[in-house]
């Protein structure tokens, strides 16, 4: 009697899987929440000839290969690898990294395995902070890949520890743990909130001959604007922006970052911003049915973001 196919190819969901990424300790990436992307797909050519009507006056052929942006989840207290990467892709730096998406069964065997080759990031996005939010605070990266191939399972073994120290480490970080700095502004100024953003690079198709697949070059860094909220009676330094703005009278740029902590008070890391200008500053509606408490929204420009871990 054949084996059951159950038996022989068992199921299994997409709870366990791991990341493997270049320069990784032991080239694995235990953080990771969640990996999606990474399809491989062509496009499709349309021939027209003069065959009879009844043969089909069309042929279909496979054209060129294309390589689905592969997006990555992880918490803020990411991997020091990932957060490396990060850290050089915010500050300009063209850092091509090769890796491979592997997934597994309850058993912690590897089962399935995407490698993609050359991969650069084209966008981080990082989460929202907010004080009444006690979800984790995610982030999510595109990476853009150069090739990507499906390859054999290597083997049996386990391709992670569901203890891994550095995989509970990343859960503690919270989206309310946070704390807003703005250079001249009171130590006792509260931040209520401060919306998401994503600093992005496209990737450029270079095409040249001998060559498949297009390169993959880095274009542009876009840095956001920060979009935050102030309790009115803590937002007397941007009110008197908007004041001397409305007067014609210019700001210098100044510098604020983001510190955002654990469960246990410690500094996971810091989100640096240069050359900031604030260029509005807007006011809660009026509202007699609203019993918020009642905030400024305040939007700043920024030219350059740097990433710092502690």
């Amino acid at each position: 009697m054949p084996a059951s196919p159950t038996v022989s190819n068992p199921l299994y969901s997409s709870a366990q899987f791991l990341l493997e990424l270049e320069g990784a300790k032991d080239g694995k990436v235990s953080s990771v929440k969640s990996v999606e992307g990474g399809k491989i797909s062509t496009e499709i050519i349309t021939y027209q000839n003069n065959r009879k009507p009844s043969e089909g006056n069309y042929l279909k052929q496979n054209g060129k290969l294309k390589y689905e942006p592969i997006k990555v989840v992880t918490s803020l207290a990411a991997s020091q690898a990932l957060w490396d990467w990060m850290g050089t892709f915010i500050g300009g730096s063209c850092i091509r990294h090769s890796g491979a998406i592997v997934a597994a069964d309850h058993e912690y065997k590897e089962r399935a395995r995407r490698t993609f080759f050359e991969a650069l990031i084209e966008e981080i996005a990082f989460p929202k902070f907010d004080a009444n939010d006690k979800n984790p605070a995610n982030v999510t990266i595109t990476i853009q890949a150069e090739t990507l191939v499906y390859e054999q399972p290597r083997g049996a073994s386990a391709v992670i520890d569901p203890k891994d120290a550095e995989y509970a480490k990343s859960q503690h970080v919270k989206s309310c743990n946070f704390n807003f700095d703005f250079k001249g502004a009171p130590d006792s100024m509260r931040v209520t909130k401060i919306d998401g953003f994503s600093v992005k690079a496209k990737t450029i198709d270079y095409h040249h001959a001998g060559r498949l697949e297009p390169l993959k070059i880095p274009g542009k860094l876009e840095y956001p604007n920060i979009t935050f909220y102030v309790p009115e009676p803590d937002a007397g330094i941007f009110i008197d922006i908007a004041r001397n703005l409305a007067a014609g009278r210019r700001p210098a740029p100044t510098q604020a970052s983001i510190e955002f902590y654990d469960s246990a008070k410690q500094v996971k890391g810091v989100i640096e911003f240069e050359g900031c200008r604030v260029f509005s500053a807007a006011h809660d509606k009026l509202d007699a049915a609203n019993e918020d408490v009642r905030s400024v929204k305040v939007e700043m420009a920024v030219e350059s973001v740097l990433l710092r871990a502690q």
